[in-house]
Order: structure tokens, then sequence, then C-alpha cells
């Protein structure tokens, strides 16, 4: 694991204190729940009661479409394939 991977997972552990612990990022990641959690917490998103934390890939893709605008208000270009391959790993 890279200094870089674990100064990431302990800001997301230990500050952030997302709603699980983090631990493999791409994994737990994946289907955009987290990543709108991590937004909600620091005050980028309104509300998190949008999102669904599943694994149905309808659902995921859902989340991803709906973080769009959000992703790029701080400047995160997301296309289909870059979104694809996150949900795929």
């Amino acid at each position: 694991m890279t200094i870089m991977t674990e100064l990431l997972l302990n800001w997301l552990n230990n500050e952030i204190v997302l709603s699980k612990s983090i631990k493999d990022i791409p994994m737990d990641f994946r289907n955009g729940y987290l990543f709108a959690e991590l937004l909600y917490k620091t005050k980028q998103i309104p509300k998190l009661s949008l999102y669904k934390n599943t694994t149905n890939h309808k659902d995921m893709i859902y989340n991803f479409c709906h973080l769009q605008k959000n992703f790029l208000d701080i400047n995160i270009v997301l296309n289909e394939t870059s979104r694809n391959e996150i949900i795929n790993c």
C-alpha cells in the first residue's frame, strides 16, 4: 500500500468517518454511494437520501448520473467510460 493510499484511508476512516470502514477504495466506492456520502459530509450536496447503497447495476448508474453535476461543480469530469470503469473496479 502506498503512503498516499494510507493517508486517504486514514482521512476517510478517521476524519470523515463514512458509514463503513474503507478497506479497498475501488470496491468500496464502486456503487457511487460513498462518493455521495463523502460529498454530503463535506457539504457539497444537501441530502443523501437520493442515493442507494446497493449492488444493483441500474442503481449504481443512477447514483453516478445523479452525482454528475456535483462532480462538475468541483471540476471532476466523469464520462460514461470512466463511470463504467469505476463500477467495474
